[in-house]
């Protein structure tokens, strides 16, 4: 298919666009708070909340960046087909730390029969986050997969309507809209919590919506408009850095200051521009995030997500440890790399022997 390049011109194939490499960095560093949050460092920063929106910006700028312009029209199937293409990447990770903690994690592996097949099947399809009381089972950290299949199911339909937006000039009034929508969801949930049982952290309908603000940014990222032209061709590298460093520092006071008592749509607005300031990846900040080892390490971060609340069950902080950091890390970090070269060496046999039975 088809892809705009990143100023919004004449079409051009994907291959051809440049790797927001930035925002890799952006994604480990995310997954990295995640972790911190789960081991105790830093709890006033409630740096899992504020993470995650992140993640969901992130998911939803870069399928804009990638995938705006494919020329969707909204239906069912196309969003299916998008959920099949992303399964493979994903899936195995979470069937293999969702046997693990069903089977080496007592608080699971004690649960009846009964019941590991019947709340496993909902944790399986990915359904699990849709239900408070089934949101954290098992692998606690898997809803977010959960989350984001539903994301990649609305995004030819959210596509769709942000291209008519786009062709009347409404892409702002768009903006506005989905963020009236989360910020009356939030509402309703603060003023009526016994009412509404929605969790605003798991939710997949509000994630949906910190996605689509993160797809209209990615959309509007690939315009052709004065501010894009400015953050991608004509800053030097010292004045590119100025803004990166302010809004990334006004977010983080933000985090540190108004954890808890802002609402959480505000640190969604606060950290759209500092993503789409480093998408356009030319200040010092950003090609320090861009190094070899960040977007090495990025390629990684699904595995590190999904494997580092199985490993902290069995190996919980120790703060007399001064070396635990160090050692939880290694250890997370030789299980991802592990199981993508283990499902990586199961897919390459598995290519050649469908190969050699066509050629037959």
């Amino acid at each position: 298919m088809k892809k705009t390049d990143a100023a919004g011109g004449s079409p051009c194939p994907l291959s051809e666009k440049p790797r927001l490499k930035a925002l890799s960095g952006v994604k480990i560093l995310a997954v990295i708070g995640i972790i911190a949050c789960h081991t105790g460092v830093l709890p006033q920063w409630d740096l899992c909340a504020r993470m995650v929106e992140i993640l969901f910006l992130l998911s939803g700028f870069c399928m804009a960046y990638n995938h705006y312009g494919d020329g969707f029209c909204g239906s069912f199937g196309e969003g299916w087909h998008i959920v099949r293409r992303k399964l493979p990447r994903f899936y195995p990770a979470h069937l293999a730390t969702f046997l693990l903690q069903v089977f080496f994690v007592a608080k699971w592996a004690a649960k009846p029969l009964s019941f590991t097949l019947s709340f496993g099947a909902l944790n399986l399809a990915l359904l699990q986050a849709w239900f408070p009381k089934t949101q954290f089972m098992f692998n606690n950290v898997a809803w977010f997969l959960s989350a984001l299949v539903f994301c990649y199911f609305v995004t030819p339909a959210l596509a769709a309507a942000v291209k008519r937006a786009e062709e009347r000039r409404r892409l702002g009034l768009m903006f506005l809209l989905l963020t009236a929508v989360r910020l009356y969801i939030e509402y309703m949930c603060n003023a009526f919590p016994r009412e509404i049982w929605l969790n605003l952290h798991t939710n997949p309908l509000v994630q949906s919506l910190n996605y689509s603000l993160g797809f209209l940014a990615g959309a509007a990222f690939l315009r052709e408009m004065t501010l894009n032209d400015v953050l991608q061709k004509r800053l030097s590298a010292a004045w590119a850095t100025l803004p990166e460093i302010l809004f990334t520092g006004v977010y983080l006071a933000a985090c540190y200051a108004l954890a808890g008592v802002a609402y959480r749509l505000f640190f969604v607005l606060l950290g759209l521009p500092v993503i789409y300031i480093f998408a356009g990846g030319r200040g010092y900040v950003s090609r320090l995030i861009s190094a070899k080892p960040a977007v090495w390490l990025a390629g990684y971060s699904l595995e590190i997500f999904m494997f580092h609340s199985f490993i902290l069950y069995h190996y919980p902080v120790n703060p007399a440890d001064g070396w635990y950091f160090v050692k939880f890390g290694a250890m997370v970090l030789a299980a991802a790399v592990g199981f993508r070269l283990f499902t990586g060496g199961i897919a390459a046999v598995w290519r050649r022997y469908s190969d050699g039975i066509a050629a037959v």
